[in-house]
């Protein structure tokens, strides 16, 4: 694993400063709601249309016009590898990310990258751009594919204006795919999960997986590396958006009647219990 990271790190290197970029993908911005309110958080969401090529790394810096950035998130992501994850250069005015991905990103998808959860003091337009987007194919040669820029206009409005027409976000995120997997040349050949979910709201913020009925969630993030390869427990993903709402997608065990087993035992266990001490307190009083 380390080393299939060390040499797209590489490859990636050895393309920023070689080749002239040959095809079209672009770099999408997303605001919701469409009209913030001035003073409250709202989501930015930024993808990748790779139109007609597959894509495996991308890097940009993007230019935030005065808005103050509280946090970015990379829940949902397509990228995995991370050689400079996405973050906000106060000073600059500036958010910079290199990023790649184990599975490339087909032609013709539109791709989550990360979310920014921003706001604007006062109201206004604001203006997000990304004059120095690159991306690269995933050829082998890691050749450079042009990219459509366009800048982002975010029109914010007074703080009681847009009150009502904004909706509060109750919708929660929606599982697009969640796969078992198997590969001897990701996680050391181990079995692991991989998962996506969408949310058009205030986006998805966080990944979490629970293998066992007993056990805690754990955070994680496009891929979880099951600790139970023989696949004899249930397990859960939860996929949770920034406005809090959750979504569950329960993946049962191959092996039902272990989990039979487990909660007949339990049971057991609690009518022994149970019993032992009616038991004791009956020969107490006599």
């Amino acid at each position: 694993m380390i080393t299939k990271k060390l040499s797209f790190y590489a490859v990636l290197v050895f393309t920023l400063a070689f080749a002239l970029p040959v095809y079209a993908a672009e770099l999408k911005l997303v605001t919701n709601p469409l009209k913030p309110v001035a003073g409250e958080e709202f989501i930015i969401e930024v993808k990748l249309d790779s139109q007609t090529d597959s894509i495996n790394a991308v890097e940009s810096v993007l230019e935030i016009d005065d808005l103050d950035v509280d946090h970015i998130s990379t829940g949902g992501s397509a990228l995995s590898l991370w050689p400079v994850g996405p973050h906000y250069k106060p000073g600059a005015g500036e958010i910079e990310f290199v990023g790649g991905a184990l599975e490339p990103v087909a032609a013709g998808e539109t791709v989550l990258l990360f979310t920014i959860a921003a706001r604007a003091s006062q109201a206004g337009t604001y203006v997000i751009s990304n004059n120095t987007t690159r991306a690269y194919k995933n050829d082998g040669r890691g050749t450079p594919v042009s990219i459509i820029s366009k800048s982002h206009k975010i029109t914010v409005a007074e703080a009681g204006e847009a009150k009502m027409s904004t909706p509060k976000d109750t919708v929660s995120p929606e599982f697009v795919s969640v796969e078992v997997g198997q590969d001897p040349s990701l996680f050391g050949g181990r079995m692991f999960l991989s998962f996506f979910a969408e949310d058009d709201q205030s986006g998805v913020a966080t990944y979490e997986v629970r293998e066992g009925f007993f056990n805690m969630y754990k955070k994680a993030d496009r891929y979880y590396v099951l600790h139970d390869e023989s696949q004899g427990q249930d397990v859960w993903v939860r996929a949770t958006d920034a406005a809090g709402n959750s979504t569950v997608y329960k993946i049962s065990s191959t092996h039902q009647h272990h989990a039979w087993v487990w909660w007949m035992g339990g049971i057991l266990v609690l009518v022994i219990a149970g019993f032992y001490m009616y038991r004791t307190r009956f020969l107490r009083r006599h």
